[in-house]
């Protein structure tokens, strides 16, 4: 028994490479958007790291 990985760039095209008979199909477009939104919070929460004064608590000031 052969099992088939495959990459998909697009993900219009996923479901057409798991009907072909893909086992697995890695999403490129799925795991870009994963990898910004995880830069995108490393950043904020740089940001609020850096904007929260020495003894100020961090938790407060995210909720004002």
């Amino acid at each position: 028994e052969v099992r088939i990985f495959v990459r998909s760039r697009y993900h219009i095209f996923k479901w057409e490479l798991f009907m072909a008979g893909a086992e697995t199909v890695v999403d490129e477009e799925a795991l870009v958007g994963q990898r910004l939104a995880e830069e995108v919070l490393i950043d904020v929460k740089n940001r609020q790291a850096e904007s929260v004064m020495p003894g100020e608590d961090l938790h407060l000031k995210s909720q004002q």
